[in-house]
C-alpha cells in the first residue's frame, strides 16, 4: 500500500526542472577568467576547468541585453606574476517570453 501511495504522490505532483541558458564560448588555452559586462555592469567569473566560459544567465529579464567579453590569464609563477587581458568581445542576446501551452485536451487518437 505504501508503494502505491508513493507511486501516485510520483504520478500526481509535477516536478518542473528549467535549465537556465548559459552564454558560453570554446575552450581558450591558458584562460583562467572571463569579464562579462552584460548592459555595462562587469562581472569577473572563473573560467570552467576546461578554460570555457559558462555564465548564468537565468536571472536576467525579458528584453535585449548587450554583452562584451573579454578572457584573462592570471599566472602566479613563483618569483612573477603575469596577466593578460584580451580586446572584448561583443555579443547581443534577446529573451524571448514564452507563453504556456494552450487549448490542450485529451483524445483517444491524434487530430
Amino acid at each position: 500500500m505504501k508503494k502505491l501511495i508513493l507511486i501516485l504522490l510520483l504520478l500526481l505532483i509535477p516536478i518542473w526542472a528549467w535549465a537556465a541558458p548559459f552564454l558560453v564560448c570554446d575552450p581558450q588555452t591558458g584562460v583562467t577568467n572571463y569579464e562579462v559586462i552584460v548592459d555595462g555592469t562587469a562581472n569577473v567569473v572563473d573560467a570552467r576547468p576546461d578554460t570555457t566560459l559558462g555564465f548564468d544567465l537565468g536571472g536576467l529579464p525579458v528584453g535585449t541585453h548587450n554583452f562584451l567579453v573579454s578572457a584573462i590569464i592570471i599566472s602566479n609563477t613563483p618569483g612573477q606574476g603575469t596577466w593578460g587581458q584580451s580586446d572584448p568581445v561583443p555579443f547581443v542576446g534577446t529573451r524571448i517570453q514564452v507563453l504556456p501551452a494552450s487549448g490542450l485536451s485529451v483524445s483517444d487518437a491524434p487530430l
